[in-house]
């Protein structure tokens, strides 16, 4: 086992070898003809980075059906208030397009309120083009109210809508 006097000494000694050592390089290179010595270059390079856009949807709740009374069909209509949930987060500065896929049903209209200014959905489905609101997730609740075709019937429906959303 050796005392710290004597790591003391061991250290000492090799810190003098390398100090020697470099020296003796030094001089072996200048008194050598034609050595090459090192140098340091430098180039510009330039990166680019592609973020593709991306659009997350996520349906939180949404009914299992819609049920049509003859009291909807005297007046026209069904209204149903803040039964979808849904959470969008996208990366696109240009915004979204969100989807609404309507299945067959007694309906020649649908008004979607939530979102903004109602808006109007053909029986057959849409877009609605929304703008970019950030990075972080919109949490919105959607209300419907469903225009009744003249050959609506009372009675127990699935739910007609189905929803997603792509970049712009």
């Amino acid at each position: 086992m050796r005392t710290s006097k004597q790591n003391e000494a061991a250290s000492g000694r090799a810190g003098g070898f390398l100090r020697a050592g470099a020296g003796a390089l030094a001089l072996l290179s200048l008194a050598l003809p034609g050595a090459a010595l090192a140098g340091s270059a430098s180039a510009l390079m330039s990166v680019s980075v592609q973020v593709q856009a991306r659009t997350l949807l996520s349906v939180e709740s949404q009914p299992p059906s819609l049920v049509l009374t003859e009291a909807d069909l005297t007046r026209g209509y069904v209204e149903v208030s803040s039964v979808s949930r849904v959470r969008v987060r996208s990366n696109d500065p240009d915004g979204y397009l969100l989807a609404f896929d309507v299945t067959a049903g007694p309906f020649t209209a649908i008004e979607v309120t939530g979102l903004g200014p109602a808006a109007r959905i053909s029986a057959n489905g849409g877009w609605l083009a929304r703008p970019f609101a950030g990075t972080q997730p919109v949490t919105s609740e959607l209300s419907y109210r469903f225009l009744l075709a003249s050959s609506a019937q009372p009675g127990i429906y699935a739910w007609p809508v189905s929803l997603s959303a792509r970049p712009r």
